[in-house]
C-alpha cells in the first residue's frame, strides 16, 4: 500500500508532465473504443435458469409460426363511447387503418373485416340491412343509436355476443348502454415483414415503423368528446433506448450541475479584500449580478404562474435547460467573487471525474461483445453507472484536497503537501476504492447478467476516477502552485478559510457522544440494524417492464388503460411449452384436453360462451371439423363427413355423443402419431405452430396458447393457475411451463428476492475481509476490520429501513443497493479509521483522538455527503420510476452513512483502542 502511494508522490511531484501526457494519451484511447460501442439493449434477464425464461427461448425454436402474429390494440375512449360521435370516431379508425402503410401485413378472414371490435354489432346489422348505413347514424341521437346497438347485439350468437361485450370497458352499463372506452383489435402477421425484409435484416425495423406512423394518425382521430388511441408493444419499446438515453443524459447534466454548485460551496475561499480599483469593481459587480440572475432563476420556476414567462423570456422550451443554466450562473458568480483557487480546484475536480467516466465508457467497450467478452452489450442497468460515478467519484476529490489545503496552510511546501497528503489520504483513498470496488464486484454472484455487467463496469471506473485523483489532479496542482510558490502568491491563511470549516465544528460537536454518551453510539447500531434487517425481510420485489420508460409516455398512459378498463386488454398471449419423450399417446392427449378445460375457471383466462380462447392441436381439430362459411351470425355450412371419419379411423370418439373438447377425446388404442401425422399434411403452417417432432419423427414438443389478461401484477397468479391447470400433464412426468413477457419478469423479480440476501452477506464479509487482511499485514491488528466494518452494516440494513418506510420495493436498479450502500459507507468509516490511527499517533487519549479525527474529517465526511446526494438525489426528479426510488434510497444510504461515521464509529474505534494498554497504542 505504502509502495503504491509512493508512486503516485513521485509521479505527482516528480514527473508531473510525463503524468498528464499519459492521462491524455489514455483518454484518447478509451474515447476511441467508447465510440465503438454496441447499441443499448433493452432486453432484461438474459438466459437465465428458471423454466419460463428457458421456455420463451425455446418456442421460436420448436414452433415454425411461434410469436408470427401480433396484437394490435386500438383504444376509443370519452364520456360515452356508445353513442353517435363514437360510431363516427370508429368509422374513422376504420378507415385509418385500412389506408395505413400496415394493411397489407394485416391478417383478416374472409368475409370478416381488418379490423375487429365493440360496433361490430352495428356494422353487421349494416352489412344485412341495405337501408342502413353511415348517413342514417349520422342522423341519429344517442338514444336511438343506443337502441339500434342493442338490437343488433340480441341477434348476435351467443358467442359472438360475449367477444364484443369484453371488448367494452369496465364502465360498461348495459341497462344504460354507456361505456367510456371501447377496444378494436388489428392482427400483424409478422410472417410477412420477415418474408419482405428478412429476419436479421429490416423485419424488426419496419414493423415498429409502420406501427408508430398508424398509431400518430389514429390518435389525430377526435370526433366529439371520443378520442383514440394505439397499442401494441412494438410502440412501447419501439423508440425505448433513444428516450431511455435522452433520460439518462438529462438526469446526468443536472447531477453534475448540481454537484458543481455544492462544490463551489465547499471548496470555496475568500477573495482578495475590496479595493476601489475599476477592475475589482467590475468583477464584484458581474459576480452579483450573476448571482443575482442565478437565484431568480431557480426560484421563480418554483412559483407555477410565471413559470412560463421566465422561460419565455430566457427563450427556452426545455424546462430542464430552465433550471440548470440559472444554477449554472450562479455557480459562475458564486466562484467570481471567490478566489481563482477555488475555480480551479472545482474545473480539477470535476475534470477528474469527466475523464473517469469516459474511460470506464471505453473500457466498457473492451470488456465487451466483440473483445474480451467479459461484459454483454450495454444495458438499461448499466447505463446508470455514470451518475453513480459522479456521485461517487467526486469524494475522493474532496478528501485529496481538504488534505492538500490543510497541508498547505500549516506552512508545508507544494511538493512536501502533495507528498503528505498522497501517503496520508492516499492510503485512506486505496483502501476505500478497494473496498467499494469489492463491495460492486459481489454482484457478480447475482444470477441477471445485467447486474453482474453493472457491478464489473462501476468497479472498474470508480478504479479509474481513484486514480485520476491520485495522478492527474496532483500533477496539475502541482505544476500551478509551484508557479505560485516561486512568486510567493500562496497565501497560507487563506487556506483555513475553506466552505468546510462550519462543518468541521459541527462535526467536533459530536465528540461528547465518544466521550460521555457511549451508550447511544450502540443504541444506534443495535436498533438501526436490527429494525433493518426486519424491514429487509418484508421488502417487497417488484419490476414491471414499463419501469423503464417515461410515466408521461403517451403509450404506456395507453397501457395503464388497457389495464385500467380491460384488464391488460387483448395483446397478451400465454404460451405453455410442454415437453416430453413421446407426446403422440392418447394419454397425453387426453390430459391435455383436461388440462385447456380446467383453465376455464381460472382468473384472467379469457373465455367466450364457456370456451378458453387457446390455440393447441385440439383447438384447431375443433375449428377443421366446424369451420364457418361466412361471417358471425349467418348459417353454418355442412359438416366435412370425411374429415370426421378420418378422425375417427385414428381413434378419435368424435361420434360419442360428447360436447366440445371432450368430443375430441381419442380412445386408449387410438393411432395419435398417425393422426397427428394426418393433421400436419392437411394444414401443415396451423399445426406445425403447435407441434414438434424431433429428427425421429417423434412429437417432443406441444404448445398451447392462451389468451390471458393478467398483465404484470397477475402474473405470478396466472403462472400458477396454470401449472394446477395442467396438473393432468404433469402427472404423467412431463415438463410444463408457462410464459409469456410479464411471467419473465415475474420470474425475474424473483431472482432478484432470493439473490439479494445473498448478495448483502457475500459483500460484508467481502469488504469485512478485505479490511481484516489490511490491517493484520500493517499493523498486526485484524480486529480493528471488523471495527470498522460494523457501522457498514447498520448502513445498509438502515437504508432497508428507509425502503420499507417509503415503500420502495425492490427492483433491478434497487438491487444493486447493496453494493451501492457498500460503495457508499466504506470510504467514509476508511477516512475515519485511518484518521484515528494518525491521530492516536500524537495523542494517545483515545477520546482525544476520536474527537481530533472529527474536527479533521467531519467537514470531508459532510462534504462528500452533501456532493452525493446532490449528484444522486437529482434522480428523484426522473421520469423513470426505478431512478426516483434510487435518489431516495441513496439520500437515505448518505444520512445513515454520516450518522454511522460520526456518530457510531468513533466511540467504536475508542472501544478498541481503550482495549489495548497506551504503549500498544502509542505504538499504532
Amino acid at each position: 500500500m505504502k509502495i503504491l502511494t509512493s508512486f503516485f508522490s513521485s509521479a505527482a511531484t516528480k514527473r508531473p508532465l510525463i503524468t498528464i501526457l499519459v492521462v491524455l494519451l489514455l483518454t484518447g484511447f478509451f474515447g476511441y473504443m467508447a465510440g465503438q460501442a454496441e447499441e443499448l439493449n433493452t432486453s432484461f434477464g438474459g438466459e437465465l435458469d428458471t423454466p419460463e425464461i428457458k421456455a420463451q427461448s425455446k418456442l421460436g425454436d420448436y414452433f415454425q409460426t411461434s410469436g408470427s402474429q401480433s396484437v394490435f390494440q386500438i383504444i376509443l375512449s370519452g364520456e360515452d363511447v356508445l353513442s353517435v360521435d363514437g360510431y363516427l370516431a370508429w368509422q374513422e379508425v376504420k378507415k385509418t387503418v385500412s389506408e395505413s402503410e400496415l394493411a397489407p401485413y394485416l391478417v383478416s378472414q374472409p368475409g370478416q373485416p381488418l379490423v375487429n371490435g365493440f360496433f361490430a354489432p352495428v356494422d353487421f346489422a349494416i352489412t344485412f340491412n341495405p337501408m342502413l348505413n353511415t348517413s342514417v347514424i349520422k342522423t341519429m341521437d344517442d338514444e336511438q343509436f343506443k337502441n339500434l346497438y342493442n338490437e343488433a347485439n340480441s341477434q348476435m350468437p351467443p358467442e359472438f355476443k360475449a367477444f364484443a361485450s369484453a371488448l367494452l370497458s369496465e364502465s360498461y352499463d348495459e341497462d344504460t348502454t354507456t361505456a367510456t372506452a371501447g377496444l378494436a383489435i388489428v392482427t400483424v402477421d409478422s410472417n410477412k415483414f420477415i418474408e419482405e425484409y428478412g429476419f436479421d435484416g429490416g423485419a424488426f425495423i419496419e414493423q415498429p415503423r409502420m406501427e408508430v406512423a398508424l398509431n400518430e394518425s389514429l390518435s389525430e382521430i377526435s370526433v366529439g368528446n371520443v378520442k383514440v388511441s394505439g397499442f401494441s408493444f412494438g410502440l412501447l419499446f419501439g423508440d425505448e433506448g433513444e428516450d431511455f438515453q435522452q433520460e439518462i443524459g438529462g438526469l446526468f447534466a443536472q447531477a453534475f450541475v448540481i454537484i458543481l454548485v455544492v462544490l463551489s460551496y465547499i471548496f470555496f475561499m475568500k477573495g482578495r479584500s475590496f479595493n476601489r480599483k475599476p477592475l475589482d469593481i467590475l468583477r464584484r459587480f458581474i459576480a452579483i449580478s450573476l448571482m443575482a440572475f442565478g437565484v431568480a432563476g431557480v426560484v421563480t420556476p418554483l412559483v407555477s404562474d410565471i413559470e412560463a414567462p421566465f422561460l419565455a423570456w430566457m427563450q427556452l422550451d426545455d424546462p430542464l435547460l430552465g433550471r440548470m443554466i440559472p444554477l449554472s450562473v450562479f455557480t459562475l458568480g458564486f466562484l467570481l467573487n471567490s478566489r481563482r483557487r477555488a475555480s480551479s480546484d472545482l474545473f480539477l475536480s470535476l475534470g477528474a471525474i469527466l475523464l473517469s467516466i469516459g474511460w470506464m465508457q471505453g473500457a466498457g467497450t473492451i470488456l465487451g461483445p466483440g473483445f474480451l467478452d467479459i461484459i454483454g452489450a450495454p444495458n438499461q442497468v448499466s447505463q446508470i453507472a455514470p451518475i453513480i460515478l459522479i456521485g461517487l467519484g467526486v469524494d475522493y476529490a474532496i478528501h485529496f484536497n481538504s488534505r492538500y489545503r490543510e497541508e498547505i496552510g500549516s506552512g508545508n511546501t507544494v511538493n512536501g503537501a502533495t507528498s503528505s497528503t498522497l501517503k496520508s489520504v492516499g492510503i485512506a483513498l486505496t483502501l476505500a476504492t478497494l473496498a467499494t470496488m469489492v463491495g460492486f464486484l459481489t454482484n457478480i454472484v447475482s444470477p441477471l447478467p445485467e447486474l453482474k455487467d453493472f457491478g464489473i463496469l462501476v468497479s472498474v471506473g470508480i478504479f479509474f476516477a481513484f486514480f485520476l485523483v491520485m495522478t492527474f489532479v496532483p500533477a496539475i496542482r502541482t505544476l500551478l502552485d509551484r508557479r505560485a510558490e516561486k512568486k510567493s502568491k500562496i497565501d497560507s491563511e487563506a487556506f483555513t478559510s475553506s466552505g468546510d470549516s462550519v462543518l468541521n465544528r459541527i462535526s467536533e460537536a459530536s465528540g461528547i457522544i465518544p466521550k460521555k454518551l457511549k451508550v447511544i453510539a450502540l443504541a444506534l447500531l443495535v436498533t438501526v440494524s436490527s429494525y433493518g434487517y426486519i424491514s429487509f425481510s418484508n421488502l417487497e420485489t417488484i419490476f414491471e417492464f414499463t419501469d423503464f420508460l417515461p410515466e408521461d409516455n403517451p403509450v404506456v398512459q395507453t397501457l395503464d388503460l388497457l389495464t385500467e378498463e380491460f384488464g391488460g386488454g387483448f395483446g397478451e398471449t400465454t404460451s405453455v411449452l410442454i415437453e416430453g419423450n413421446d407426446l403422440a399417446t392418447p394419454e397425453v392427449h387426453n390430459a391435455l384436453i383436461e388440462s385447456i378445460i380446467n383453465l376455464a375457471d381460472k382468473e384472467n383466462i379469457v373465455v367466450y360462451a364457456g370456451n378458453v380462447a387457446a390455440e393447441s392441436v385440439v383447438g384447431s381439430m375443433g375449428e377443421m371439423l366446424v369451420p364457418q362459411s361466412g361471417p358471425p351470425g349467418a348459417p353454418a355450412g355442412p359438416p366435412d363427413m370425411e374429415l370426421i371419419g378420418a378422425m375417427a379411423g385414428y381413434g378419435v370418439d368424435i361420434m360419442s355423443g360428447k360436447q366440445g373438447l371432450d368430443a375430441l377425446n381419442i380412445k386408449s388404442d387410438g393411432d395419435v402419431q398417425g393422426l397427428y401425422e394426418f393433421l400436419v399434411e392437411k394444414d401443415s403452417e396451423t399445426f406445425l405452430g403447435s407441434m414438434y417432432f424431433d429428427e425421429n419423427n417423434k412429437m417432443t414438443a406441444q404448445q398451447v396458447r392462451v389468451t390471458t389478461s393478467a398483465g404484470s401484477l397477475g402474473a405470478a397468479q396466472l403462472r400458477d393457475d396454470i401449472y394446477v391447470a395442467f396438473a393432468p400433464l404433469i402427472d404423467l412426468g412431463l415438463d410444463v411451463a408457462a410464459t409469456n413477457d410479464a411471467i419473465v419478469t415475474q420470474s425475474v423479480s424473483d431472482l432478484i428476492s432470493t439473490s439479494q440476501f445473498q448478495s448483502l452477506i457475500f459483500a460484508i464479509l467481502a469488504s469485512m475481509s478485505f479490511l481484516i487482511i489490511y490491517y493484520f499485514l500493517d499493523m498486526r491488528r485484524p480486529f480493528l476490520g471488523v471495527i470498522t466494518i460494523l457501522p457498514v452494516i447498520a448502513i445498509v440494513m438502515g437504508t432497508y429501513l428507509g425502503m420499507y418506510y417509503l415503500d420502495i420495493p425492490l427492483n433491478p436498479v434497487t438491487s444493486t443497493l447493496s453494493g451501492l450502500a457498500i460503495g457508499i459507507g466504506v470510504p467514509f468509516v476508511i477516512h475515519v479509521t485511518n484518521r484515528f490511527r494518525e491521530a492516536l499517533t500524537q495523542n494517545n487519549n483515545p477520546v482525544e483522538a476520536a474527537i481530533t479525527t472529527l474536527r479533521t474529517t467531519g467537514g470531508s465526511l459532510f462534504g462528500s455527503a452533501f456532493t452525493t446526494m446532490a449528484g444522486f438525489g437529482i434522480l428523484m426528479t426522473s421520469t423513470l420510476k426505478p431512478f426516483q426510488q434510487m435518489g431516495q434510497v441513496v439520500v437515505v444510504a448518505l444520512g445513515f452513512a454520516l450518522v454511522a461515521s460520526i456518530l457510531i464509529l468513533p466511540t467504536m474505534l475508542v472501544f478498541w483502542a481503550n482495549y489495548h494498554n497506551r504503549k500498544t497504542a502509542k505504538s499504532l
